[in-house]
């Protein structure tokens, strides 16, 4: 609608007289109003080339396309969003009723989004194409070439961005990253929606928690906690990320993997489901010798566990099974029990104790023992058979029931404990 500037110079067409270019310098301002009339788009640069667009003799000109010949800004607004884009060239094509159909920028790209007392979003490029509406609202941005954003403590990168305004989503393509003050997470496509908090995430997608104190979720070690899976889910106002397709979490020695692994922050629960398969490290600097000598790495394997960071207890269950050089626990569920993480090292945080109930079979070297429940105690180097009828099955010694059974690790001692009243049976092999 405006134009002001220092210097001004019209071509116009041989033969016609009709107007060619306007090319203005100097302190260039140039102004105008969206379609609606309410909102107004201004352009600010050292020197301007503004192109008319070929129209039938006798009707007049209209623009058709307007350039920077220098780093250009232009700042429009709609409601409580302000935009403001600055680059070292800007450009803008104009439709048949000289509104304003695209702009686009390229080198040195710098895009700023104000949206009411949000804090600003600001990301760069190396070329950004912004496309509009009739109403003269934009409609959705591109942003190619080394894209980098930041809102607040969030940041990201990606090769490609795309801004769609009427869903407020900003989906990244091209080794994308997005991180934060808890966490970073990387895929070949992000996406996020700043209007309901939700993320997706979409292959070889692996996100890095920080430190166990930041998230209070994953508390296995006091190193950084790492998940990868094929997609991503998540809601950063409610706090849930669903990892899915061949789920993995590893921290320190710690490792669990499922088809899907489900983080609840404001729970502090962890949820891994279906084939899960894991390691965890056995608390070290134990009292008994059998367990204080080289680290001792449990394999856990069930349908599903879930683990509560703040009991630090874990829940294996759907065919629980635990197993190392120290023995193996079977039962249709188990609850693990972890020490507090001090210091960096990877084993730190390890396991305590393991109790499974209802039809517990226990291996140790030739012994094998079954109950109602079994406790085992890492610092002690013990297990113990309670519920229903204990019975420990040994090849050298026989069979021995109890109304409780203790067996160590360290060495052939067993303790038996029996109702008073009842009969301990104990039978021992007889070598022929």
């Amino acid at each position: 609608n405006q134009v002001e500037a220092r210097r001004a110079e019209l071509t116009f067409d041989p033969g016609t007289s009709a107007p060619r270019t306007l090319d203005v310098t100097g302190s260039v301002k140039a102004t105008w109003q969206a379609a609606r009339g309410a909102d107004t788009r201004t352009l600010e640069t050292e020197s301007l080339r503004l192109s008319f667009a070929h129209t039938a003799p006798g009707r007049s000109r209209r623009f058709e396309r307007a350039q920077t010949l220098a780093p250009g800004v232009v700042t429009w607004s709609a409601g409580t969003e302000t935009t403001r884009v600055s680059a070292q060239r800007l450009a803008a094509d104009f439709d048949a009723r000289n509104r304003v159909r695209q702009i686009a920028g390229t080198s040195g790209v710098e895009v700023e989004r104000r949206l009411g007392a949000s804090p600003a979003q600001v990301s760069r490029s190396d070329e950004l194409n912004v496309a509009f509406g009739p109403g003269g609202d934009w409609t959705q941005m591109q942003q190619r070439g080394t894209v980098r954003f930041r809102q607040g403590d969030r940041t990201a990168q990606a090769d490609r961005a795309m801004v769609v305004r009427a869903s407020d989503t900003i989906s990244l393509t091209g080794s994308a990253t997005v991180a934060d003050a808890i966490s970073s997470t990387a895929a070949n496509t992000l996406s996020f929606n700043q209007r309901t908090g939700e993320i997706r995430a979409e292959g070889s997608v692996q996100t890095t928690y920080r430190a166990a104190e930041a998230n209070g979720i994953t508390n296995f070690s006091s190193q950084p906690a790492h998940i990868s899976a094929d997609q991503l889910q998540a809601n950063r106002d409610s706090g849930r990320a669903l990892y899915s397709g061949h789920a993995r979490l590893w921290q320190g020695d710690a490792v669990v993997e499922a088809d899907a692994i489900e983080l609840f922050r404001d729970e502090r629960r962890l949820e891994a489901r279906g084939h899960v398969l894991g390691l965890v490290p056995q608390e070290r600097g134990l009292k008994g010798n059998a367990t204080a000598g080289a680290p001792i790495i449990w394999r856990v394997r069930g349908g599903a566990l879930t683990y509560w960071s703040a009991e630090r207890r874990a829940r294996l269950e759907q065919g629980a099974s635990v197993q190392s050089s120290v023995g193996q626990i079977s039962a249709p569920g188990m609850d693990l029990f972890f020490a507090a993480p001090s210091g960096t090292s990877s084993t730190s945080g390890g396991l305590t104790r393991a109790v499974a109930t209802g039809g517990v079979v226990v291996r140790q070297g030739e012994r094998r023992g079954t109950a109602e429940q079994a406790e085992y105690t890492a610092d002690e180097g013990k297990f113990v058979l309670s519920g229903g009828t204990p019975t420990l099955f040994d090849a050298a010694r026989g069979t021995t029931t109890g109304r409780q059974l203790t067996f160590f690790l360290a060495d052939d001692k067993i303790l038996i404990d029996s109702e008073e009243g009842s009969r301990t049976l104990t039978r021992h092999r007889v070598e022929k």
